[in-house]
């Protein structure tokens, strides 16, 4: 709790930083992908429905906000579209792709939320879909997101568990 706090506190304090959000630490972390989307799908004048979330692991888009379409929009400065503390499990995350493990959690660096629009979203060859959950116990799924691989295909990562946690 002391830490949730800090978080709050430290947004407050200074709200462009860019340290990033730790989703985990949030009271309604699913409240915050929300209003990213809507935010958005607003400053764009699409349809909610048509976005897609992704996650670019470990990667941040310099000083701007979210990445739609492969241009930079900043939104708000106080939510960067920078979440940190996310954990990879049953996998590492190596030259800009998903590589089983021996099953260990990775703590990742801040990654980078993006938005695209469905008309233009195109799905890698060697893409899986991973669930981010709110903890370890996996019982809260938040989102889940496109990642490519090195080949290992979408029963592989599913009977391995493959999984990102926010906490």
């Amino acid at each position: 709790m002391k830490i949730r706090l800090s978080q709050l506190e430290a947004i407050a304090i200074d709200p462009t930083s860019r340290r990033g959000i730790w989703l985990g630490g949030l009271f309604q972390p699913e409240a915050y992908i929300t209003a990213t989307r809507q935010a958005i799908a607003h400053q764009k004048g699409w349809s909610l429905e048509q976005l897609v979330l992704g996650l670019d692991v470990e990667e941040s888009s310099g000083t701007e906000s979210f990445v739609v379409e492969g241009e930079l929009h900043c939104i708000n400065a106080m939510y960067q579209g920078l979440i940190s503390g996310l954990r990879l499990a049953g996998a590492a995350w190596t030259d800009g792709r998903l590589v089983l493990s021996d099953g260990q959690p990775v703590t990742l660096k801040a990654s980078q939320i993006t938005w695209t629009k469905r008309e233009v979203e195109r799905k890698k060859q060697q893409e899986v879909n991973l669930p981010v959950y709110l903890n370890g116990d996996r019982s809260d799924v938040l989102f889940s997101v496109d990642l490519e691989t090195d080949g290992v295909g979408q029963d592989v990562v599913a009977q391995r568990g493959v999984c990102l946690t926010a906490a």
